[in-house]
C-alpha cells in the first residue's frame, strides 16, 4: 500500500469461514508481539452472512453479485433500494439490488445521506459516488473493494 511516507506491507487477517479480509498487521507473522491490529472499516458486520453468502472466488477473481455492473469506463453502478428505518444508515442485502436502510425519507436529504454513508465505507470521497433514479455509480473504486 502506497503511503506519503513510503510504502506500507500489510499481513492481512482473512474470515477463516469466507476469506474477506477482516484486519491487517503492518509486522511480519512472525514478529514477537504485534503492537497494532488494524480493522479494516465496515469489515465486520453484525450480519456477516450477507458477505460471506456471496463471496465465492473463481481462480484469482472474485465473482461479483449480479446487481454489481462495471461499465465501458470503468464505473461501478448499482441498482439501489432504500427503506426509511429511522434508527441508522445500514446496508440490509446484496441481491437484485444493494438495499439500503436509510434516515431520511427521500429527496436530497436521502440522496446526501446515501453518498456519504457509501463514501466512508468505501473509503472514498463524496464526488467519486452519484445517487440518481436509484442507480448508485462510483469512479475510481475498484469493483472487488466495493462489494467487500
Amino acid at each position: 500500500l502506497k503511503r506519503p511516507s513510503g510504502v506500507e506491507t500489510q499481513y492481512r487477517w482473512d474470515c477463516p469461514s469466507c476469506s474477506v479480509p477482516v484486519a491487517y498487521q503492518t509486522q511480519e507473522w512472525e514478529a514477537d508481539g504485534v503492537e497494532y491490529l488494524y480493522v479494516i472499516d465496515a469489515a465486520l458486520a453484525l450480519n456477516p452472512s450477507v458477505i460471506s453468502r456471496l463471496w465465492t472466488e473463481k481462480g484469482d477473481d472474485v465473482v461479483l453479485p449480479e446487481c454489481i455492473r462495471v461499465e465501458e469506463d470503468g464505473a461501478v453502478t448499482m441498482p439501489v433500494k432504500t427503506a426509511l428505518s429511522g434508527r441508522r444508515f445500514a446496508v440490509t442485502m446484496v441481491s437484485d439490488a444493494l438495499h439500503l436502510s436509510v434516515t431520511s425519507d427521500g429527496g436530497d436529504a436521502m440522496r446526501t445521506e446515501v453518498v456519504k454513508a457509501v463514501a466512508k465505507l468505501l473509503g472514498c470521497s463524496t464526488k467519486q459516488i452519484r445517487l440518481s433514479v436509484g442507480v448508485l455509480t462510483v469512479r475510481e473504486v475498484a469493483p472487488t473493494d466495493i462489494f467487500r
